[in-house]
Parts: structure tokens; sequence; C-alpha cells
């Protein structure tokens, strides 16, 4: 559980994690060469780190800094809120945490790491769309754009839009964990000294930072080729991979079971979903709007997937 800050100009002093007299240069001239093999013979990039392009170093992970922060011996008990925002206007909501994790080590303060996290960050504020995504009477023209590029090679753009309001309320408990997360990275660079290695956290940007080193632009200002249609494509498509739904008698959703007539699935991009939605999108858009596996129609409405049983051959 997280602790409020009780005092304004409460400081904690920390002790040595090993003092420097004890252990004699020589043993401070193996503390680079061990952070080495660590980072080479037991991390793994995607899991503990992650190469960013453009950035120097690696940017040090959760995980990587867990596995940092175990080796060292160093415990990290429940962070403290050094401060917070919470606005909770329907129209104009907003959340901003700044979280401080102290370590210690033999029941000794060693250190501590500060993180912040806020809903007007580029990842909360704003989402990437697919043009079939877009809300409707919005200017895609006006919007910024980046290139997508599928494993086949086929191109697609998808548009930056503003969060609806009521979905920054859902991210409230997502930017108090990402500042919990930073502020525990944080702690982990500066106490093991492993920022000679990696950079400050930057997972939570990764996408970001990759978006912005592919072509990112203005429509008008610069337009993408248009990629050459594929060719249909009628499954076999995983339909359990969607989290379907349909509506009970009062309109409400309710999860879709296998006796209902139809059901419908948001379309998301994750990893995972996004790879089986397109080809389902594709096969849709080139078949005029619908296609058939398993005795059940499929179409696309909106950014929905929607099925139907039983409604004949396209």
């Amino acid at each position: 559980m997280l602790e409020e800050k009780k005092t304004e100009n409460e400081e904690t002093e920390y002790g040595p994690l090993v003092p420097i007299t004890d252990r004699g240069i020589e043993s401070l001239e193996q503390v680079p060469k061990v952070l080495n093999r660590i980072f080479k013979s037991v991390m793994e990039e995607g899991t503990d780190y992650g190469k960013i392009p453009g950035t120097p170093k690696p940017s040090l992970w959760k995980p990587g800094a867990e596995l940092l922060a175990n080796y060292c011996g160093l415990s990290a008990p429940d962070p403290t809120i050094m401060s917070k925002e919470e606005n909770r206007d329907p129209e104009h909501p907003y959340f901003e945490y700044v979280i401080k994790q102290t370590f210690f080590r033999g029941g000794i303060a060693v250190g501590a790491g500060e993180g912040a996290a806020n809903t007007r960050e580029t990842r909360y504020a704003f989402r990437w769309l697919s043009e079939g995504q877009l809300p409707k009477g919005i200017d895609k023209e006006s919007l910024q754009w980046r290139e997508n590029k599928n494993k086949d090679g086929t191109k697609w753009k998808s548009y930056r839009v503003p969060t609806p309001p009521e979905e920054i309320f859902t991210l409230q408990n997502t930017v108090l964990k990402m500042a919990k997360k930073r502020s525990f990275v944080d702690g982990v660079l500066q106490i093991t000294g492993a920022s000679r290695i990696f950079s400050q956290d930057l997972e939570d940007d990764e996408e970001e930072r990759i978006a912005s080193a592919k072509s990112v632009g203005k429509s008008e200002a610069k337009p993408v080729q248009e990629s050459r249609r594929s060719e249909p494509q009628t499954g076999p498509f995983d339909l359990s991979k969607f989290d379907w739904w349909t509506k009970d008698e009062k309109g409400k959703n309710r999860k879709w079971a296998q006796t209902d007539s139809w059901g419908f699935a948001n379309i998301t991009y994750g990893n995972e979903i996004v790879e089986l939605a397109k080809p389902i999108v594709a096969a849709i858009a080139n078949n005029g709007g619908g296609v058939v596996q398993d005795g059940e129609l499929l179409s696309y409405e909106g950014g929905q997937l929607l099925r139907r049983k039983n409604e004949g051959t396209l």
C-alpha cells in the first residue's frame, strides 16, 4: 500500500551501500566488471532492457532493475506518494503522481529514486487509430500520421487523435503504476551505478520513440504511397483470440456465448490482436462487406468486428 508523504521538509539520511574504506579501490574497480557481466550474461534484451533507435545506451526496464536489486541485496518497501493531483472534472480529467521509492540493505536506507507520471503525457493524451477507427466527422487531413508496415510489406496509415475524456478516467491507476515503476528504476540506477550502462527507464516511451524514427508528419505535407491491395484472405481465423461480447435484453454488454446469434469484438492495436485483425479486415474489405468462416458471417463496422451465425455465403 502506498504511503502519503507526512511532512513537507522531511529528509532521509542514507547510509553507504558498502563503506568505501572497507572495499578499497581494487574492490571498487570490480563493480563495472560485475555489472557488465550481468548485462551480457544474465540479462535478456526485450525483457530486462531495450534498445531505442537514436539513443546511445540501452534503457533499463523494471524486470532488469529488479534483477539488479536482488543481486545487490536491496529491499524496496511500499513507495511514498510525494504529491498528487486528481481532477475528476468529466470534461477535463487529469491525474498526476510523484512517487518516491526508498531502498534498504540490512535495515539501512541506502538510497531512493523518484518518478512521476501524468495523463497529459503523449502516450496517454493521444492514441493512434487506423482510418477505419477514426471518429465520424473528423478531418484526417489535419491529423498527425505515421506509416506502418505489415509483415508482407504492405503499408498503412495510423492517425493521432486525442484520448476521449471518459477514457482518461480509466488511466488513473495506469499512471500511478508508471510513476511507481519509474521511481524504482531510478533508484536502482543510482544505487548500483548501473547508469554507466543503462539510461533511465524508457520502456513506456519506446513506442513513441520508434514511431518518431519512422515517417511522421502532416498528411498534406508528406503523402504516403498507397500500397497495392492484397489478395482476399478467407481464413481460417482464430476467433477465440478476440474478447467477444453481445447485448442483453436491456441493451447492456455481456460476454458472448456459443448459443448467441451474433456478437462483436472491439479491434485494438495490441500486437497479437492487430496481426489477427488485419487479414480479417482486409478480407472483409476485399470481399465487399463480409467473409464467412465456420458458417459465421464476419463484418467490420467502425472499429468493431461483428460475427453473425448462419447468414449464408457471400
